[in-house]
């Protein structure tokens, strides 16, 4: 653009300057216009001294009499000086081109007498054709007989090569004005040509094209009157501005066309100056840019709409806020949605953006809208109309102040579901970039409103689901509680076989030692007998707790968890233990010193460590090692993700670890439900 306006600016420098040239030599004109073959200017010119020479011809006897002037400008021999010579000898040095017309000229002027002008070139002695110019005059006798034709030759040479620079210059200036018009009439850019007030001086093809206007009525007009009442002081001001010296400028500003619709240019404006400088009009070069402008507004506008559908959740506020940001950006009147009911014969419309009309709503059959308009939406056509008048229903849309309407359907599953529709109050011509918009808007909010749907669908699915889980752990945990209390009541039944192993051990114990007192009595030593009845007693104790622990099992009862120093607790059974176990297997100990307390019941861990050590004592019928051991741990996060029962911290590990046969994989997996044993009936 800038190269444009610089080639233009040359041009109309050199247009300048042909302009002084032509201004000179029209001056030149105009002073030598003034001189004519009164005596008056005749002796004016001989004291300027453009005269050369003198002659009169006496036309009847064609006797030809000149002066030494006369034969110095005409290359004649001094001799024909103020002697009667033919014309033709006279002649003789005229260019050959220039003897017709001189021919014409004197026999015009004897045939109507009076005053003879003519110019035409002469041959001097130096071989060149310079250019005179005779002046004469033809008297007449009283019978009309021409009798004399008396006049003087001026040497005029330099005056047509001044008239022939101004002639060039004339044409240079014709033909580089061609060439700028041609230029600028030919540019794809608006020209135009303006006073500093704003009233068109000149425009181009283009410009008329622009603006819709023809040329004839754009110089009747100021730049205002099309110019957009809101762009109008930005103008003024820049254009003041360059009237008082200040730069060019460029500027994006809206044209208002024939049609009253808007229209974008880029203006690049610069001053025309006098010589002094001072600007005496405006250049403007205007550039159509509607189309990016438009592109830019509609994405912008697009982001906008984008990002506060983000903001609503529900349709109605979706479909709400999309007619209210189009209403107002389009400036329409009316913008909203109907909905097709299941029968495909009704409409129902929703809330809508209004400006200066009645909201539509309710109910509509569909068969009292344009059969053609339906007919283009059930195809999952847009259908526009920029005139209701032209319609059959005029009567209807009149009554709800509709002028112009488009509609844009919604189809889905192969069926019109919806429609999208922008209202004016005027008839409004629909380009194809605000077809393109509604089209892009209705379908964004569709998806927007379909999202919504099911983003509500899915929020009741959940809250509905969670209720429904809710209401099914509960009977689960039921049923599962119910399960647990019949399966402790099956081993309850299986009483007979389990709690015989568990009070055979007891008392087992409680035997052993009442035998071992009879012993020491028979033998005498009865004095000592404290530690076989503490025995006894620990035995009979164990008993009872198990007796409470299958009562505990059997009522739900919560364990009894206190704190406990495990290291003793073992202690404390050690001589029960090896009782039990017989002589025939070893029994050791390692007990990790400095252990914590735990919190546990201690008959629990008591009666746990009993069973182990008889079964796996049990599993050893031809001896081995029986060992229990303890030792602090750290059980981490890892560790209770793969164990969901235990919380991370610190504990206190009991083993009980024997040299016996093992368990099977199917013994393993009951190991530790409460009283389950593999012992054959009658063994405990």
């Amino acid at each position: 653009m800038a190269q444009g306006i610089d080639a233009l600016a040359a041009l109309q420098g050199e247009n300048d300057r042909l302009r002084a040239q032509l201004d000179e030599v029209e001056a030149l004109r105009a002073r030598e216009a003034k001189a004519n073959v009164s005596h008056l200017h005749l002796q004016s010119a001989l004291a300027a001294g453009s005269i050369v020479g003198a002659w009169n011809w006496h036309p009847a006897r064609d006797a030809f009499i000149l002066d030494e002037g006369f034969a110095k400008v005409f290359g004649l021999d001094a001799t024909f000086v103020n002697v009667e010579l033919p014309i033709d000898r006279v002649l003789v040095n005229l260019h050959p081109e220039d003897r017709p017309g001189l021919d014409a000229a004197i026999a015009e002027a004897v045939a109507r007498g009076g005053v003879y002008v003519h110019q035409y070139r002469i041959k001097r002695s130096d071989g060149k054709y310079y250019w005179v110019e005779a002046h004469g005059r033809v008297d007449y006798d009283a019978e009309g007989t021409p009798v004399s034709f008396p006049g003087i030759v001026m040497d005029v040479n330099d005056r047509r090569g001044v008239e022939a620079e101004r002639n060039r210059a004339i044409t240079a200036l014709r033909e580089s004005e061609a060439r700028v018009r041609a230029m600028v009439d030919q540019s794809s850019a608006g020209i135009a040509q303006t006073t500093l007030e704003g009233k068109f001086i000149f425009v181009n093809n283009r410009f008329c094209t622009m603006t819709g206007r023809s040329r004839e009525e754009l110089l009747t007009l100021h730049m205002h009157q099309l110019t957009h009442p809101d762009d109008r002081l930005d103008n003024v001001r820049l254009v003041q501005n360059l009237a008082q010296g200040g730069s060019s400028f460029e500027m994006e500003t809206r044209y208002l066309r024939s049609d009253n619709s808007i229209m974008w240019v880029h203006n690049s404006v610069t001053g025309l100056r006098d010589a002094d400088g001072t600007a005496n009009s405006l250049f403007a070069v205007s550039l159509d840019i509607s189309e990016q402008k438009s592109l830019q507004l509609r994405s912008a506008f697009l982001l906008g709409l984008t990002d506060r559908l983000r903001t609503e959740e529900s349709a109605a506020s979706i479909m709400a806020a999309t007619a209210d940001l189009l209403g107002a950006y389009l400036g329409a009147s009316r913008v909203g949605y109907s909905i097709v009911q299941p029968d495909n014969q009704t409409i129902v419309f929703e809330s809508s953006y209004v400006n200066g009309v009645t909201p539509l709503t309710g109910s509509q059959a569909l068969d009292s809208y344009d059969e053609e308009a339906i007919a283009a939406q059930r195809r999952g056509e847009t259908f526009a109309v920029s005139d209701t008048r032209s319609l059959e229903t005029r009567e209807r849309w009149a009554l709800i102040d509709s002028r112009a309407f488009i509609s844009v359907p919604r189809i889905r599953d192969g069926r019109f579901k919806a429609s999208f529709y922008v209202n004016y109050q005027e008839p409004h011509a629909w380009s194809a970039d605000e077809v393109a918009l509604i089209e892009a808007v209705a379908a964004r909010t569709w998806d927007a409103v379909e999202r919504a749907q099911a983003e509500a669908a899915l929020r009741h699915a959940h809250d509905n689901l969670e209720q429904r889980i809710e209401e099914r752990s509960r009977a689960l945990q039921a049923s599962q509680d119910q399960l647990h209390q019949s399966q402790k009541m099956g081993a309850i039944g299986q009483l007979t076989g389990g709690i015989a192993h568990d009070f055979n051990n007891m008392l087992a114990t409680i035997t052993s030692s009442l035998e071992l007192m009879n012993r020491r009595i028979a033998s005498g030593k009865g004095g000592d007998l404290t530690r076989y009845l503490t025995l006894a007693s620990t035995a009979a104790q164990s008993a009872a707790a198990l007796i409470k622990r299958l009562l505990a099992f059997s009522r739900k009862q919560t364990l009894d968890l206190q704190a406990l120093d495990v290291n003793a607790a073992i202690a404390q059974m050690e001589d029960m233990l090896r009782r039990t176990i017989g002589e025939q297997i070893q029994f050791e100990l390692a007990l990790q010193p400095g252990l914590p307390s735990v919190k546990s019941d201690r008959n629990q861990l008591e009666n746990a460590l009993l069973n182990l050590t008889i079964n796996a004592r049990d599993a050893m019928p031809e001896g081995g090692v029986i060992r229990i051991s303890t030792s602090r741990r750290e059980l981490d996060v890892s560790y209770s993700a793969m164990h969901p029962e235990v919380t991370p911290g610190h504990y206190v590990m009991v083993s009980v670890s024997d040299d016996g046969t093992g368990m099977s994989p199917e013994v393993i997996a009951k190991a530790f439900d409460p009283f389950f044993t593999t012992k054959p009936i009658g063994q405990g």
